[in-house]
């Protein structure tokens, strides 16, 4: 009805998380069925994973067991840098392991700050170029494989101003011909 041609599962769901490396397995056989009846629909397939994919099984993450048991011609991946921040990955080696199967970047800043409160360090959201990740080394590496899509959003306090300095950030990194896109 939309028109869209490409769909994205957001998350793994809790059930799946509970059985450990099987369940992440069974989650894959799920998926490879649901992306073969999108792609006879035209419809390309991805998942959107967050920190716990990177979870360790044995020698594997739970997204290399999963990017394993599917299979690329119905399920591809929609990489969230800031969730493989979260997880522990450095998202420019995930982009070079991945970079067949990426078909969207979905590029959010992560930064890490003290809670004093707490006397701890946490991760949050922050707009593009006032966190951690190398932005710019992300967007030319997706570049550079021929990523269809960059997306991003903003999960902070105050979306739309995070949203401009985003756009503003990108044009400094000279981007702006990217954000035109949006």
């Amino acid at each position: 009805i939309l028109g869209c041609e490409t769909l994205a599962v957001s998350v793994l769901p809790n059930k799946y998380i509970l059985k450990g490396e099987q369940g992440i397995r069974d989650f894959a056989v799920l998926l490879n069925d649901l992306g073969l009846r999108m792609k006879k629909d035209g419809i390309q397939l991805l998942y959107h994973h967050h920190h716990m994919e990177f979870a360790k099984y044995r020698d594997k993450t739970g997204l290399d067991i999963l990017m394993s048991e599917t299979n690329p011609d119905y399920v591809n991946l929609e990489m969230d840098v800031y969730w493989t921040q979260k997880g522990g990955k450095n998202p420019l080696d995930v982009i070079d392991q991945y970079n067949s199967r990426i078909k969207v970047i979905h590029l959010r800043d992560y930064k890490v700050t003290l809670k004093v409160l707490r006397g701890d360090y946490v991760s949050d959201n922050c707009s593009l170029g006032k966190g951690n990740l190398n932005i710019d080394g992300i967007v030319k590496k997706a570049m550079d494989y021929a990523v269809p899509f960059i997306a991003f959003e903003e999960n902070t306090k105050t979306p739309f101003e995070s949203i401009k300095d985003s756009f503003e950030y990108l044009s400094t990194l000279g981007y702006s011909n990217l954000c035109n896109k949006v």
